[in-house]
């Protein structure tokens, strides 16, 4: 039975629909201190959850950090009540620089795995999900940023000097193909093509010209847009919103699930690679001089 159809008859038979079923790497608790994620119930739109990003400085993705992205996403599907999830940043001005590079410099083939196996899993969690999920990307997304914006069903963005893109080539490493074909059904695959070639960073207005994000409004406004946004999508019966979305995604979704193990081994050849390697030390050392402060 596909996935359509499956998720349609469980709506019918009152059972809760969930996303790509993926190992739970902890309990996810929005109470520890030390969490990089936390999760709440709206209090005025039953069904909503926000999810927040927190790991400081700059939300940058570390393996941890993804598997608790993963696993809050879970933790949210599991419930039957809620419907919706809007994802945001604790920073404004940041939604998140993208993957912590530590996880890839001077690491062992086994741990370059471990890590991208978790952002693949973070990132098919969300592009998976049967819940409405929008970004509240309030500031610069950049790079695995913009790879969680583009999972997801909507994206408002804050107006003003702030960046989105897919950079990871700059550093030697290519787009992965599921986020070259997530972008290309995003922007359309001259564009696509283009950004994830050359790694480039789109300002606000420019995201919303061509198709990358849906609104851009003021940083004040980004969260009270999301929350304003979801009623709209909530108003959708949950089987044909569900079959739309994933009758969309499912090519993209199983071509994944089907080559996870490949394709994490081809990163690494890549990611090992001298001159990659060298490239990751110096955007630390760059990261570590500027201590953080400013995104270009």
């Amino acid at each position: 039975m596909n996935m359509i159809r499956r998720s349609i008859l469980n709506v019918e038979r009152g059972r809760r629909i969930v996303g790509v079923t993926l190992p739970v790497i902890r309990k996810f608790s929005d109470t520890d201190t030390n969490s990089f994620v936390s999760v709440r119930e709206d209090k005025d739109i039953k069904g909503l959850s926000i999810v927040t990003l927190q790991k400081k400085p700059v939300n940058t993705f570390c393996e941890e950090c993804l598997n608790q992205v993963t696993d809050a996403i879970h933790k949210v599907e599991s419930d039957e009540k809620n419907k919706a999830i809007i994802i945001t940043s604790a920073f404004p001005g940041v939604y998140s620089a993208g993957l912590d590079l530590n996880g890839l410099a001077g690491k062992t083939p086994s741990e370059i795995i471990e890590f991208w196996k978790s952002l693949q899993n973070m990132w098919l969690k969300l592009y998976s999900s049967p819940l409405i999920t929008v970004a509240a990307i309030n500031g610069h997304s950049i790079a695995a940023g913009c790879a969680l914006a583009i999972a997801c069903d909507y994206r408002i963005m804050s107006a003003g000097d702030y960046n989105i893109g897919l950079t990871v080539t700059r550093m030697g490493i290519p787009v992965p193909f599921w986020l070259r074909s997530c972008l290309a059904d995003v922007i359309g695959t001259r564009q696509a093509e283009k950004a994830a070639s050359l790694g480039l960073l789109f300002k606000s207005q420019q995201a919303l010209d061509m198709g990358l994000v849906d609104e851009i409004v003021p940083m004040e406004q980004v969260l009270p847009t999301a929350r304003e946004q979801v009623p709209k999508w909530l108003e959708i019966p949950e089987h044909s919103r569900v079959a739309v979305k994933l009758g969309m995604r499912e090519n993209l979704i199983n071509e994944l699930m089907s080559k996870k193990d490949t394709e994490a081994e081809e990163a690494v050849d890549v990611v090992q690679l001298e001159s990659v390697q060298t490239n990751l030390r110096n955007a630390l050392e760059t990261l570590g001089m500027r201590k953080y402060s400013k995104l270009r």
